[in-house]
């Protein structure tokens, strides 16, 4: 039989440097996603980023309806960064 210790595992964590550093460098002034994301926590759990992640997709709609935007600008240099 396995004891509730045995059972519990440990959460993965998710930097979020890669995505501030997005926000600081690319995301104008004036975006509330950018003041969001820029004071993020530096590491979050997957169930907090997942949760996170929708309102932020949301705000970035809104604040980009109708423009031709990419929110991978410069985040393919640091994917290896996102799951230390």
């Amino acid at each position: 039989m396995y004891s509730e210790r045995d059972l519990m595992v440990t959460p993965i964590k998710i930097s979020t440097k890669p995505l501030k550093k997005f926000a600081d460098e690319k995301l104008p002034n004036r975006s509330l996603l950018k003041k969001l994301l820029v004071t993020e926590k530096e590491v979050l759990t997957i169930s907090e980023f997942l949760t996170k992640l929708d309102l932020w997709v949301k705000i970035f709609n809104h604040e980009y309806e109708g423009k031709i935007v990419s929110p991978y600008l410069c985040m393919e240099e640091n994917a290896r960064d996102v799951y230390n």
